[in-house]
């Protein structure tokens, strides 16, 4: 990979061909390789178009070639008629931008991803206590402002291969219902970790109409994390740097991962 330029295509790429490399159990590996190699195709040709300026009449013929590249007709299909339905239910407000389209199936494509991973993931609490501690590796904890497994797993298996620990808190604690019970293994995490990464909601990346507020959860992890190491706090770029959260001005832009560290781009968000 490319490590000048992270992207959701490449991620999945890269985390199909190295997914055995890790200590992390599923039902079936080859199920979960192949739903990122196959979102990778998808994503080959669609995701580049929204730094180009293309319009919301582009979107179809691009949608239909990104989805013609899909070998898996199963998920081909599944995706197809998410997306379907999610056009049929806006048919009288259709969006107006390329941006607000692909938002639309990008996040149908997150949907099956996640249910593919639920479906396979197999939670270890013995694994949580030899991997969950990073193994002496420079940790990053992953705060996320929506569930995203396929992107969040990408990202594990890219940092252990550069020589990092990503903590993602869906991958080592099933749902815990007590909220003083979770804070306390929060916030041993967050003073275990040497930076933070922060997963933005798709219409804050792709800066469209919507809600771009910060959950109260994930404003709780970055305000506790901002006490400990505040100049360590990285967010994505997938599609754009700017943000419409001045909050998430103060966050450095993630380049890549160099020995277990995240490395920043030259800009910050909103210069």
């Amino acid at each position: 990979m490319d490590t000048n330029e992270l992207s959701r295509t490449k991620l999945y790429e890269y985390a199909s061909k190295n997914i055995r490399k890790i200590d992390i159990s599923f039902n079936s590996v080859d199920v979960v390789s192949n739903v990122l190699s196959q979102s990778s195709l998808f994503l080959n040709k669609i995701e580049p178009m929204v730094r180009q300026d293309k319009t919301a009449e582009d979107f179809d013929k691009i949608f239909e070639e990104s989805l013609a590249a899909i070998k898996d007709e199963t998920m081909k299909e599944r995706l197809n008629s998410s997306f379907l339905e999610r056009k049929k239910a806006i048919e009288k407000k259709k969006p107006k931008s390329f941006e607000s389209w692909f938002a639309i199936v990008l996040n149908a494509l997150i949907d099956y991803q996640n249910k593919i991973i639920e479906e396979q993931y197999i939670f270890s609490e013995k694994l949580n206590k030899t991997v969950g501690d990073g193994k002496n590796r420079k940790k990053t904890f992953l705060s996320y402002a929506f569930e995203d497994k396929g992107l969040s797993l990408s990202l594990y298996i890219y940092f252990h291969l550069h020589g990092g620990f990503l903590y993602v808190d869906w991958m080592w604690n099933k749902a815990i219902k007590k909220c003083s019970l979770l804070k306390s293994i929060i916030n041993k995490e967050l003073k275990t970790s040497a930076q933070l990464l922060f997963l933005r909601t798709t219409t804050s990346e792709l800066k469209i109409q919507g809600n771009h507020t910060i959950r109260q959860w994930c404003s709780w992890e970055i305000g506790n994390f901002y006490t400990k190491r505040p100049n360590e706090k990285f967010i994505l770029d997938f599609y754009s740097t700017a943000s419409n959260n001045f909050f998430l001005e103060t966050f450095k832009v993630m380049k890549n991962v160099v020995k277990g560290r995240i490395v920043e781009k030259k800009n910050n968000i909103g210069d």
